[in-house]
């Protein structure tokens, strides 16, 4: 691991690193170039993760938003198969959900970053960028590099217009979100301006 990486990950100066790879907390080899490279091991141990020495595990991640989808699931994660067959890789693990994008809370999605941060996976493939999460999709690839995960996208535009029309649905859902906390909020300051009118009547009138 890079000098740079273990100062965002650890929050430490490089003073701090100098004493660590001194006294042998954090252990250290010179490259050719004379640069550091540090432990990955000691590294993760300081945020009480034990990563594994090499990270093994090839894992397809497959999505669809709606129960009516199942079928479009099992195609999508097959194309996911017979792709990765063509390109002489094999999956270890293939895993599906059904929910939105935008929802983190996804029983599959939570099973595929405990493996990636306790450090069993190499790979992740996917078949475009929105399948893994609607919104944020480069934090996420930085994420994994850390935990040396790479991702990989099949392709990079959406042909398929189901895809579309979930991305419609999404943005559809997130307009309504705002509208009701909007609607609630006015009808809050409505109910509020009623009772401070109405307090003040009746202070008048007493």
């Amino acid at each position: 691991m890079k000098a740079k990486q273990v100062l965002k990950i650890l929050g430490i100066s490089r003073v701090t690193l100098y004493k660590y790879a001194k006294n042998n907390i954090i252990k250290y080899k010179i490259l050719p170039n004379n640069r550091y490279e540090y432990n990955d091991d000691d590294v993760y141990s300081f945020i009480g993760l034990k990563k594994d020495k090499t990270n093994t595990k090839i894992i397809s991640y497959s999505r669809v938003s709606t129960s009516n989808q199942k079928e479009q699931l099992k195609i999508q994660t097959q194309r996911i198969y017979e792709s990765c067959i063509s390109k002489g890789i094999q999956l270890d693990e293939q895993i599906e959900d059904i929910k939105s994008g935008m929802n983190f809370d996804r029983d599959g999605f939570q099973k595929l970053i405990k493996q990636v941060i306790k450090g069993k996976v190499k790979l992740v493939v996917i078949e475009n960028k929105d399948r893994l999460v609607r919104f944020g999709f480069e934090l996420l690839q930085i994420i994994f590099k850390y935990f040396g995960t790479n991702i990989m996208i099949l392709s990079d535009t959406i042909t398929n217009k189901t895809y579309e029309q979930e991305l419609t649905e999404d943005l559809i859902s997130i307009i309504h979100y705002f509208s009701m906390k909007s609607y609630l909020h006015r009808t809050k300051l409505n109910k509020l301006r009623k009772e401070l009118e109405n307090a003040k009547f009746n202070n008048k009138k007493d």
